[in-house]
């Protein structure tokens, strides 16, 4: 009796950690389930703030740049360039996944400072990967190997920069 209740217990320990490891599985991001991704970064000090989007709507694949300069405000109106691509292949939008997935954008922290600046950048990101969304922002400080710079330049190639 005693050994069938040991085996018993045994079968169940192990089908539970069967399950537990399945389910864990199947709760990794896939780049494939990526559809939205905003990164924002402005500096105070220079007036000059942007804002990088890729993202999927009704099943359309749309990026942009949104480029402002507070310092040339008149009459509380800012002047912004703004560059929209529709229709975006889904390869980029996937691109742009595989390298949020890679940083392992799940476990980044809600805020990252760097004290010891004074006149630096602050930056946000919202990114979203199905029903999972991940929120984190700054002060002259990142998470470490964050893909940003990587997915603003895919964006730039796919909006064109403001220099054309």
């Amino acid at each position: 009796m005693r050994i069938s209740l040991l085996l018993t217990s045994a079968i169940m320990l192990i089908a539970l950690l069967f399950l537990c490891m399945s389910f864990s599985c199947d709760n990794r991001l896939k780049d494939k389930d990526f559809t939205y991704y905003k990164y924002h970064v402005g500096n105070g000090y220079s007036g000059q703030s942007y804002d990088y989007m890729i993202y999927e709507k009704d099943g359309v694949v749309i990026a942009s740049i949104n480029e402002c300069n507070y310092l040339m405000m008149r009459d509380d109106t800012i002047p912004c360039k703004e560059r929209v691509v529709k229709d975006v292949p889904r390869e980029k939008l996937e691109q742009v996944g595989k390298l949020l997935v890679d940083a392992q954008v799940q476990k980044w922290e809600s805020y990252y400072n760097n004290p010891d600046v004074f006149d630096g950048d602050n930056w946000s990101v919202s990114i979203q990967f199905g029903d999972q969304k991940f929120d984190s922002n700054g002060y002259m400080n990142w998470p470490n190997k964050a893909p940003f710079r990587a997915i603003n330049e895919i964006i730039v190639e796919i909006c064109g920069s403001s220099q054309e």
